[in-house]
Parts: structure tokens; sequence; C-alpha cells
């Protein structure tokens, strides 16, 4: 942690990343990285989570895109043990409202 006059700066390792299909970790950010995330003015949120259309999403045998939570129902009836599966989803992305209160850097 770094204090300077009333700010205080605090520092995180953040060493996450994902196995890939051929067995190759991969991590978010890279060695040597950082990020830096500021505070936003006035306390506000610095991004929040937008729905996006997908085809998911319509209704009424519409072909069209809609915002928002969708269902798929597969209906399973014909099998020997007859049931329906159900998948859940939203569709969307994060948006940052101030961009310039982060920062990623080589060293």
């Amino acid at each position: 942690m770094l204090v300077s006059g009333e700010r205080t700066v605090e520092f995180k390792l953040y060493d996450k990343g994902y196995t890939d299909e051929s067995g190759t970790y991969n991590p978010f950010l890279g060695n040597n990285d950082f990020l830096m995330v500021a505070d936003p003015p006035f306390n506000q949120e610095i991004g929040a989570f937008k729905t996006t259309p997908d085809i998911r999403g319509a209704v009424g045998g519409s072909t069209e895109p809609r915002p928002g939570k969708w269902v798929v129902i597969d209906n399973k009836l014909q099998s020997k043990t007859p049931y329906y599966e159900q998948t859940q989803g939203i569709q969307g992305v994060p948006v940052i409202f101030f961009p310039e209160c982060r920062v990623k850097a080589t060293v």
C-alpha cells in the first residue's frame, strides 16, 4: 500500500487466467503488465453490465433480436426417459462509463 497525502493506493496481485483446449494456461494480464483503476468522479459507478440484442430473445415466432434474458427449451419427450431441457441466459457486455479511469501499461 502506498500513502501520499490524503490518497491511498492499494496494490493487488492478479494472476488469474484460463486454460485453453490444448491445456496451455493463459493469464488474463501478462507478465510485466499492470492495470490501474482510479476512482470515478463524484463517487459514480465506473461501469455496468448492459444487455445486447440476441436472436434467442425473439418472441412470438419473430426473428428480430431483442435485448434481455432468453430461454431455450429442448423437448426430449421422445427419449427413453422423457424430460425437458431448459437453458437460460442473458446476452450482454460490460460498459465502462469512465475509460480514463482505467490504464493498462507494461513495465
